[in-house]
């Protein structure tokens, strides 16, 4: 990961605005915590003996893309950095144009809506059916692997068995078992690991030129990635967390109508409708973090409050709760009525027998 590892390219918000404006260094030695992806990276460069199709798993904003845009720029480098032979030198013209994302023979297959759809991967195949203009190897990136369909990803299937010369696929996704199995077998896959807490402090200060030590909370409540710290920058994010975890954790938790209430509030701002699920869900993982004894919890300046709720109710219920918020989440994806989904979710919420005993009636 490096400060700009959520550019170049079109920002979808302030803060990779921030991070557009930071000037980075693009070379394997700039990704931060992880050693691994670098590793076998630099060692299908040695070989030269590159895989067709590679598969990205891990968190969004632990560098991903800053790594495809460098291995990028490694097949494509005019001047390569003459100790290592494979290091990128940043300043020649592929390199250049790669890093700007104006490269003719570097392609991104991105989602639209929801999904990727077949008539998307067809103009793709359309598009790559020629030899490449001037690059060594064609790269195709896809970032939200995950979203591809059954009918888009068989689509996709043809082309990666039989892909054309001088191509390489890059697909991205949270996690293997969230890509179509197919795909996935036909794809070395590489795992990139949350960062620490000090190296997303460490950005966090690059890109705002705030002291890492007040960055620390932000940091920890990132889990390891920095498109999720910068979003805790934000100050209306902040305000949604600041309201929801009293909510959640105080004595009206249970409250069947106090949650309809909330449900109704959240329906009212589907702007941060996604940032609000994210933060219940982890005040929910949190609580079951303390039961369990371990360390870690994200919202740590509410530790005493997430404690206390945490001692309530025996863990099979918060993983119930968390469960019903993922639930929730998949349902708004496919467009269910959005105000019943969250009313749905809130009532699993207050619940404090399991389903399994609620299945199970009176004796």
């Amino acid at each position: 990961m490096t400060p700009g590892d959520l550019a170049p390219g079109k920002s979808s918000g302030d803060g990779e605005e921030r991070v557009n404006r930071v000037e980075s260094n693009y070379r394997f030695g700039a990704l931060l915590d992880q050693e691994r992806p670098v590793f076998i990276l630099r060692s299908f460069l040695e070989s030269k003996r590159i895989p067709h199709a590679l598969l990205f798993t891990g968190p969004d904003g632990v560098g991903k893309r800053t790594a495809a845009t460098v291995f990028s720029m490694a097949l494509n480098c005019g001047e390569p950095n003459a100790d290592s032979g494979i290091e990128p030198c940043g300043a020649c013209r592929s390199c250049r144009l790669i890093r700007k994302d104006q490269h003719p023979d570097m392609h991104v297959l991105g989602s639209e809506g929801n999904g990727i759809r077949v008539a998307q991967v067809r103009e793709l195949l359309s598009a790559i059916s020629l030899k490449p203009m001037e690059a060594r190897f064609r790269v195709i990136r896809i970032p939200d692997a995950q979203k591809l369909n059954l009918e888009s990803g068989n689509a996709l299937l043809k082309v990666i068995e039989e892909p054309p010369a001088r191509t390489i696929f890059i697909l991205s996704a949270p996690a293997a078992g969230d890509v179509l199995p197919t795909l996935t077998s036909r794809s070395q896959q590489i795992r990139f690991h949350p960062l620490s807490d000090t190296s997303v402090a460490r950005l966090l200060s690059v890109i705002t030129g705030v002291a890492p030590d007040p960055l620390s909370l932000p940091a920890s409540l990132s889990g390891g990635s920095m498109r999720r710290a910068l979003r805790l920058m934000d100050p209306e994010w902040q305000t949604l967390r600041n309201w929801l975890v009293p909510v959640l954790t105080g004595p009206d938790r249970n409250d069947p109508l106090r949650m309809l209430t909330v449900a109704d509030r959240l329906a009212g701002d589907q702007a941060r409708l996604s940032d609000a699920l994210e933060i219940i869900e982890s005040i929910y993982r949190d609580a079951l973090v303390v039961l369990s004894r371990h360390t870690g919890i994200y919202n740590r300046d509410h530790g005493d409050a997430i404690a206390a709720m945490a001692a309530a109710v025996p863990s099979a219920i918060w993983l119930q709760r968390i469960e019903a918020v993922r639930s929730a989440r998949k349902a708004l994806e496919s467009n269910a009525a959005m105000r019943l989904a969250l009313e749905v979710m809130l009532l699993r919420c207050t619940s404090e027998e399991s389903y399994e005993e609620s299945s199970r009636g009176p004796v």
